[in-house]
């Protein structure tokens, strides 16, 4: 398969579907929610998207594979953003990752079969965007009260670490979809 073909499959049948959209849509909303809730001390609002994401996930008949994919990530991300905390990294008022954070973490198992999925068979890709992405994720948590980061330079080790635990899970949930679509 060409470039060419490839970025018109990407178009025409598979990612920038509107349902896809939509998916980006719910995502964006509870990472907002999250952390705006986390600047009013409360993590209901970020319970609000989640709620969105399983109705999409139970409309697009994903909801088992994404709920194990939420569940997978949880223990992963609080052990993250706890000792990204307990390293003075990360300042959230408390010594583990509060439960708003949890709820990102969920978010993102809840997008690797729709929003993230085009990462899912790109891993390194995925990989890279992802680590790009996660200084301006915190700096935005900072900017809008929900976390304070002590020394901006220390992003870096989490720019790495994501870095390496997205490609790790974009990676597991390829060939978590390739057990479910192989012969029995």
């Amino acid at each position: 398969m060409t470039t060419a073909e490839s970025e018109s499959q990407l178009v025409r049948g598979g990612y920038f579907r509107p349902i896809n959209l939509v998916h980006i849509a719910c995502f964006q909303l509870t990472w907002f929610a999250s952390v705006m809730g986390a600047a009013r001390d409360t993590a209901l609002w970020g319970l609000g998207g989640i709620g969105l994401m399983l109705l999409f996930s139970a409309f697009r008949n994903s909801l088992r594979g994404d709920l194990l994919f939420a569940c997978a990530l949880l223990p992963l991300g609080w052990m993250l953003d706890s000792l990204w905390a307990y390293t003075g990294i990360l300042d959230y008022g408390t010594v583990f990752a509060p439960l708003w954070i949890l709820l990102l973490w969920a978010s993102v198992g809840l997008s690797l079969n729709h929003s993230m999925s085009l990462f899912v068979k790109r891993p390194r890709l995925g990989a890279l965007l992802a680590g790009g992405a996660a200084p301006f994720s915190y700096l935005g948590g900072e900017r809008l009260g929900a976390v304070v980061i002590p020394e901006p330079f220390a992003l870096g080790f989490i720019t790495l670490s994501w870095v390496c635990v997205f490609y790790g899970v974009f990676w597991v949930a390829d060939r978590a979809g390739e057990s479910e679509t192989a012969p029995q």
